[in-house]
């Protein structure tokens, strides 16, 4: 029989715990770690969804912007201004200058005038200049293509770094566009033989009034084609095209009917003159800005009153 003081010693004192069971026991508690994270990761995840919902719902009533509207500028006979803080999509004059001091989106144009960008100014287009220059003042922005369409002498500046033309290069494109003008001639002669004829009648009996009308006729057909493919967005472009082409063929045609004219009053054999004076008409035509004012004078009365007569004639259907 076990002694009372032994029972009481052995109730209270509790048996050692064994090493594995503790191992597996305290097992449990990695799991929970585990749980926990996912937890928390799951927390973070909804709370970035949440902000994405609210940045959504703010963008959604948030005013939109209302989209800019479309705004060129023209001008006839006046200078077309962009000033400074002022944005237009495209600007144009007729007869006139082009200044901008402000910002075009799109192209600016002249015709019979410069387009000249100053200093505060940006061009993100064309900048393009029939019959005058493109002139970019120091800290001018210009993003697309600068075309200047003029009448280029000796000295005149054609490269962008506004490095002065030299002899030998306008000499070549002189000597190019001489030998051009005599080939398009002898292939006028060669295949409208008939309406050179008519032409040449119309001019050798009415040149100062063939230079007038040629003088209407191109300003109405060059303003028109500029109008109706300004004012159809561009639409129109293809239409004006074959409007300024049919002004080049008339022109074409006037310088032959203008040779063979001048051809048969030289005292030289009918063939002989006017080969002649197809040759010196030519040479005239492509090296005019070398003889002064003069020569640009003479060369601008002898391309309207041939400009004139061929449209006046019906490119010589008439007299033909």
């Amino acid at each position: 029989m076990i002694p009372v003081s032994a029972a009481l010693v052995a109730f209270a004192v509790p048996p050692e715990p064994d090493v594995g069971m503790v191992v597996e026991e305290s097992a449990p508690s990695g799991d929970l770690r585990e749980e926990l994270r996912a937890l928390r990761e799951e927390l973070e995840a909804e709370r970035r969804q949440r902000r994405e919902m609210l940045d959504e719902l703010r963008r959604s009533r948030a005013p939109r912007e209302a989209p800019r509207p479309a705004r060129s500028t023209t001008r006839m006979g006046e200078p077309a201004v962009v000033a400074r803080g002022e944005e237009v999509d495209d600007v144009v004059a007729f007869a006139s200058d082009v200044l901008v001091d402000g910002v075009v989106r799109g192209s600016a144009t002249a015709f019979g005038g410069d387009v000249i960008i100053r200093p505060s100014g940006v061009v993100h287009g064309d900048a393009v200049s029939f019959g005058g220059r493109v002139v970019l003042e120091d800290g001018a922005s210009l993003h697309g293509d600068r075309v200047a369409l003029e009448s280029a002498g000796p000295n005149f500046v054609t490269s962008d770094d506004d490095a002065p033309e030299s002899w030998p290069h306008w000499l070549y494109r002189r000597t190019m566009l001489l030998l051009s003008l005599a080939g398009a001639g002898v292939l006028v002669v060669g295949l409208f033989p008939s309406r050179v004829q008519g032409v040449a009648g119309q001019i050798g009996r009415h040149p100062v009034s063939s230079a007038f009308l040629g003088a209407a006729f191109s300003s109405l057909i060059v303003v028109f084609c500029a109008l109706f493919a300004l004012l159809t967005l561009g639409l129109g472009a293809p239409v004006s095209a074959v409007g300024l082409g049919l002004l080049g063929a008339a022109w074409l045609l006037g310088f032959v009917s203008v040779c063979q004219v001048i051809g048969d009053n030289l005292p030289l054999d009918p063939p002989n003159g006017r080969w002649a004076a197809l040759l010196t008409c030519s040479f005239l035509f492509a090296f005019s800005d070398a003889f002064g004012f003069g020569g640009t004078l003479l060369t601008l009365f002898l391309s309207l009153a041939g400009i004139g007569a061929a449209l006046f004639s019906r490119f010589g259907s008439n007299g033909a």
